[in-house]
């Protein structure tokens, strides 16, 4: 019969694809449920009218594929398009999530997101690249130009409300008369334009940054000149619109993302309101070079500081995990990174906080006594510098960092007048960075006292303020932009390359230059680990534990190992003047060597190997 053959086809259909729509199966839908009960069913959007009945072997093929996708290294840069995996009576936005929930899926791993008439997964590894990576440049370059809208509309409201309230601006009587007026009227404008909404880095600038980098994200449609954060709502259809803006408003659009905004534009607002202070004491154009000069030499030290400062705790990583470092020797690397780049990037943020505030230095960063032995004629130098001092180039070849010590005028303690020193939070988070580098870079560091154990005898005390290595990091990653004015420079690959490149080229130089045993050895050390470990490496350690790694790299040819070992033999017995030459040159050449695996070490195995 009819019925019987309508009965056949259905189950037939179910069999051979795996799934089944009500408006297909009609009144066979209980017959379906009947025959697959094990089957999945997912309702659409006007309930039973719209059930799917999945099969096991659909659910399988889709977690199947999201696994795989998952497990690749592609997921970082890629998209899983599901049209590969689902029936296209299955690829609507009512069914896939429910589809995706019973297979396993969960928010940690990834989010479905829809559009372009495709319905997609995107990895968290690929979302979290794109805030990390892109989202950091755009809301700074969204923060410049957002604080000057605001500024320029702040003090256009100013203009206007001159105008309304005094007609006569030319009478100084009235200006002198209405000034108290005029102070409270400028406080409430200021107080507004903070009030002001701030904004997000326009949708359309996200979006077209992510087709850009992403080719998964293409469109062929040109996006529209302005698109909203928020979802209009006109069109209930999810699958509609474009997917990148989709992926952008689902993904992207968080509280943090809004603070993000909102701290860079208020930390920019503060850093113009600054600028234009200091332009006030002196004439516009002499205020104007000097803010551009100091901001622009701040801006590439501190760069140049941040990448510094990666580059060596990635060698810090390194030696954690090598035998050839002890317990003691790892303390040691810490300790000259906290107050060694560490502390140099804190004090430079410091002087260029109390720079840009304009506000009077009590503090010092240099040590007491190397202040009273300084070279008077260096100082003059120094002073005859049209930057100050923070702005001084950073040496990244040096074997030991200057010391850095912040202290003040007695008996007040230097972090409670930091503190104290700016508005907002800006004080508070310098003194706690002071306070990570360490004990031996602020007077009240380390603290001495008396205890009396007997009539007789008396033991002197001393507490130290221990440093912190793995909370300096996460400190100036989220407070760099709110107390300078920059975020702090990640080091990529791109920046990590140019680094250690400008970083070899000065090395090279120093060491073509160098005469002394010591500068010839520890200059070597530094470039060929450089070169076989890609790391950056200085310090009292580099003839003691950090030779002895690099002697022991597969890459260094034994009779180079060889060469330094001895030459730092000399070294310590203290050789002086009966060094010999050969061995001198021999250990330079190989220093200055392009690579040294490819390197003729003929001549210096024969040397070598008379012994």
């Amino acid at each position: 019969s009819y019925r019987e053959r309508r009965k056949q086809e259905v189950l037939d259909f179910v069999v051979s694809n795996g799934y089944i729509m009500a408006d297909r199966a009609r009144d066979m839908m209980s017959l379906v449920l009947e025959t697959f009960p094990d089957a999945f069913v997912v309702e659409g959007k006007n309930g039973d009218d719209d059930r799917a009945v999945i099969l096991d072997q659909i659910l399988e093929e889709v977690k199947v594929g999201i696994q795989e996708y998952f497990s690749s290294s592609t997921s970082a840069k890629e998209i899983l398009d599901l049209q590969e995996y689902l029936p296209v009576d299955l690829l609507q936005p009512a069914y896939v999530p429910s589809i995706l929930e019973e297979i396993g899926l969960t928010s940690d791993r990834g989010m479905v997101v829809a559009g372009n008439e495709q319905i997609v997964v995107v990895s968290k590894q690929l979302i979290q690249h794109v805030k990390d990576k892109h989202l950091p440049i755009l809301v700074e370059e969204f923060a410049k130009i957002r604080a000057e809208e605001l500024l320029q509309a702040a003090s256009k409201r100013d203009e206007e409300e001159e105008a309304d309230d005094d007609p006569n601006l030319k009478s100084g009587k009235a200006k002198l008369r209405r000034g108290g007026k005029r102070s409270k009227q400028k406080k409430s404008t200021n107080n507004e334009s903070k009030s002001h909404a701030i904004g997000l880095v326009p949708l359309k600038t996200v979006a077209n940054t992510i087709v850009n980098e992403y080719s998964c994200f293409q469109t062929s449609n040109d996006l529209p000149d302005y698109i909203d954060w928020e979802d209009d709502d006109e069109n209930d259809d999810e699958n509609c619109g474009d997917l990148v803006v989709n992926f952008c408003r689902k993904a992207l659009l968080t509280d943090a993302f809004r603070e993000q905004c909102e701290r860079a534009v208020n930390a920019e607002l503060q850093r113009l309101h600054s600028e234009r202070h200091s332009k006030a004491k002196l004439s516009r154009k002499d205020a104007a070079a000097k803010v551009r000069s100091v901001d622009a030499a701040f801006e590439d030290v501190f760069a140049t500081l941040c990448y510094l400062i990666q580059a060596q705790s990635k060698f810090i990583n390194f030696a954690s995990g090598s035998s050839h470092f002890d317990e003691e020797s790892i303390d040691v690397l810490r300790s000259e990174f906290l107050q060694g780049p560490c502390a140099e990037l804190t004090s430079r943020i410091t002087q260029q906080c109390l720079f840009k505030e304009e506000q009077d230095c009590v503090f010092t960063f240099t040590p007491l006594d190397e202040i009273k032995t300084k070279d008077p004629n260096k100082k003059e130098q120094t002073g005859q510098a049209s930057l100050p001092p923070h702005c001084s180039e950073v040496d990244i070849t040096a074997r030991h960092r200057p010391r850095v010590y912040l202290s003040c005028p007695g008996p007040r303690d230097p972090l409670n007048i930091l503190r104290e020193s700016f508005s907002g939070n800006a004080g508070v988070a310098l003194a706690r960075q002071w306070t990570i580098c360490g004990r031996e870079c602020y007077r009240g560091g380390v603290q001495k006292s008396v205890h009396n154990d007997d009539e007789c005898s008396k033991t002197e005390v001393v507490q130290i303020r221990p440093g912190n290595i793995d909370g300096f990091l996460p400190h100036v990653e989220e407070n760099c932009l709110t107390l300078c004015g920059l975020p702090f420079k990640k080091l990529d690959k791109k920046s990590e390359k140019n680094f250690l490149f400008s970083r070899k080229q000065q090395l090279s130089s120093l060491l073509s230059a160098a005469t002394e045993a010591s500068d010839i050895l520890d200059f070597t050390v530094m470039i060929l680990f450089q070169q076989v470990r890609q790391l950056v490496v200085s310090g009292s350690l580099l003839r003691g534990p950090i030779l002895d790694a690099l002697t022991e790299e597969k890459k260094i040819p034994s009779s180079v190992a060889k060469a330094m070992k001895r030459l730092n033999n000399f070294i310590q017995n203290g050789a002086g003047t009966n060094m010999d030459d050969k061995i001198l040159g021999f250990v330079k050449e190989c220093g200055l060597a392009r690579d040294i695996t490819k390197h003729d070490t003929a001549g210096l195995e024969a040397y070598v190997g008379k012994d």
